[in-house]
């Protein structure tokens, strides 16, 4: 009876002390979990090193970096571009050392150039062997852009198209906008419409967003061909995608339309799409009182004032050799206007006028 008496006090004081160290440890019992986890895994995996007469501890391995070291071309090329050397000179380096190293971007520009200049016949092949050869350095969307951009301005389209082909489906080099921008001012300036609207064709299927850039470069390109209903297209679409066509653009349209006798269709297709500029007008108003348009004359001056375009020297001495020769007293009010407005007034309008 005393041993159980004596349990049971001795029960009666240990449970609230278990009690007030499992209160005090709860918060804890995952970190210590944790802890002794690491511990015994740590022992378990170097029980080699513990163990009495076990085997001996291996010595360290030395890390050795299995990755090859990075090749870079002949120095030669570098200072052959600087010096700015001749395109056989160029070629020359660069043909002796191709095969050890790829070529820098940054060179491979003056490298194709070499090839437009000097041996046009094998760029395509010698260029995509290149390539090919270190795909891993070279296979990137920027050289395709450098190397189609040398030979898009160089006017060789079929070697752009050629290039561009492969360097996309051979060599899988994704077109990025940069890639697209190239090959639809190459081909603008070869004049070829259907390859553009293939070009975009091909960026709307592969959910490429036209750029401004790349619309303008269409448009420059058409407008180097005297291409008038291609540009007015154009523009309409840098309308509706929400771009400004640029102010050049309209003055060059202008001037190619009034070579192709389209001056009227040029003028009512750009109002509402583009802005009128100082120096359209005055090239369009020019031509009109050249050929005596007295008509369309007065429609460009009107929309001109409306959209607020200042009017300059060229402006006013058509607008006074018309009014004068029509002995119409507006001549006045004109040369008051040039007056106010500090507008010289021209020798030729001078001896126009009388």
């Amino acid at each position: 009876m005393a041993s159980a008496t004596n349990m049971d006090t001795l029960a009666a004081i240990a449970l609230p002390v278990w009690e007030s160290v499992h209160a005090a440890l709860a918060p804890m019992w995952v970190e210590i979990c944790f802890m002794l986890c690491f511990i015994m895994g740590f022992l378990l995996l170097r029980f080699d090193l513990m163990k009495k007469g076990g085997p001996a501890v291996k010595k360290q391995k030395k890390v050795v970096d299995d990755a090859p070291a990075v090749k870079t071309f002949d120095p030669r090329l570098q200072k052959a571009v600087d010096a700015e050397a001749k395109p056989s000179a160029i070629l020359a380096i660069w043909r002796a050392g191709r095969d050890q190293a790829p070529t820098p971007v940054e060179l491979m520009r003056a490298v194709v150039q070499a090839f437009v200049d000097e041996d046009p016949d094998r760029l395509v092949t010698e260029v995509l062997e290149h390539v090919r050869s270190h795909l891993v350095a070279l296979g990137s969307s920027r050289l395709a852009v450098v190397v189609l951009d040398v030979v898009a301005r160089a006017g060789m389209v079929e070697a752009m198209t050629e290039l561009a082909r492969a360097l996309r489906h051979e060599l899988l080099i994704a077109s990025t906008l940069q890639t697209y921008e190239v090959l639809l001012g190459g081909f603008a300036t070869a004049g070829d419409e259907r390859r553009v609207a293939e070009v975009a064709a091909e960026m709307s299927a592969s959910r490429v967003r036209m750029s401004a850039r790349g619309l303008s470069l269409t448009i420059k390109g058409f407008l180097k061909n005297g291409m008038v209903t291609p540009v007015i297209q154009k523009f309409k679409e840098m309308r509706d995608l929400g771009f400004q066509v640029p102010p050049f653009a309209v003055t060059q349209l202008f001037r190619i339309a009034c070579d192709a006798h389209r001056q009227a269709e040029a003028f009512d297709a750009v109002v509402g799409v583009a802005p009128l500029g100082s120096d359209a007008v005055a090239h369009l108003l020019e031509d009109c009182a050249k050929r005596n348009d007295f008509e369309l004359a007065i429609r460009v001056e009107k929309q001109a004032r409306e959209e607020k375009v200042p009017l300059i020297v060229g402006s006013y001495d058509a607008l006074l050799k018309l009014h004068t020769v029509r002995a119409d007293s507006r001549v006045l009010e004109l040369f008051q206007e040039m007056q106010d407005g500090g507008v010289r007034i021209s020798e030729g309008l001078c001896v126009g006028l009388l």
